[in-house]
């Protein structure tokens, strides 16, 4: 699935995911495509990792460093090796141990990219729980996973864009209506009401030279003159041909 999103052109770093598929395998097979990962680690015994010399589980990690005190929610942090690559090199990698929110358990984070400091995998890894949201959204009330179920991949594929289409609908509807971030309609008026003065200004200036223009010719008057310009104003475009706008021209250009 990776290498298809990178080769349809979807760029990406980094890869969040949780400790489902938190195997050092799957780790070094993504590092091999160019792919760094940012995962939760399971708290099992059948996973080790190799650490000052020896190969240990998480917990047995987790008992051998040295711990924060007080309410530190970064416990630790310290750099494991998690197997070889094709060339057999050491693959290096940063375990972030954090204190969980709920519960007293600690939790472990996994960054195959060392150059990132404890708060910024953690950071990283917290954009996760959006992804969750929306999925839940989707599978709650957009029928993810129950308007269609197959064996097509292609049909599979072409059902999440369409679950992924209503969910930008929504919320393009929400941030419209509800959760302005400017100071909704009145700035958007605002910015209208300035492009139509400076229209304005500009057409005043216009027909200020056309007055002038036709009132050297000989067989013009004040009355021909002025039934010319209202016949034009007439004819503006819905968008600048407001009330507001006639009455202002009328009395910048006949005053």
């Amino acid at each position: 699935m990776v290498a298809e999103a990178k080769a349809s052109g979807i760029q990406a770093s980094h890869l969040l995911f949780g400790s489902w598929f938190a195997y050092p395998v799957t780790m070094r097979n993504l590092l091999a495509k160019g792919m760094q990962t940012l995962c939760m680690l399971k708290v099992t015994e059948k996973i080790f990792y190799h650490y000052q010399g020896d190969d240990l589980h998480l917990a047995a990690i987790y008992r051998k460093i040295r711990k924060r005190r007080g309410r530190a929610k970064i416990l630790a942090s310290v750099m494991v090796e998690i197997g070889k690559n094709d060339k057999g090199l050491p693959v290096p990698a940063k375990i972030v141990f954090v204190q969980g929110m709920r519960t007293k358990k600690w939790l472990a984070l996994l960054s195959t990219d060392t150059a990132l400091g404890n708060e910024e995998i953690v950071m990283t890894y917290k954009r996760r729980w959006d992804i969750e949201v929306f999925f839940k959204m989707a599978k709650s009330f957009l029928n993810l996973a129950k308007e269609y179920q197959g064996q097509s991949y292609d049909a599979l594929v072409a059902h999440a864009i369409m679950v992924c289409c209503r969910y930008v609908m929504l919320a393009l509807a929400k941030r419209t209506n509800q959760a302005p971030r400017t100071l909704g309609t009145l700035f958007h008026a605002c910015c209208e009401e300035l492009q139509q003065a400076t229209f304005a200004e500009a057409l005043s200036l216009v027909l200020t030279i056309l007055k002038q223009t036709l009132g050297n010719a000989p067989e013009m008057n004040r009355e021909i003159i002025r039934s010319l310009i209202d016949r034009f104003l007439r004819e503006l475009p819905p968008i600048y041909g407001t009330r507001w706008l006639l009455a202002w021209l009328n009395s910048a250009v006949f005053c």
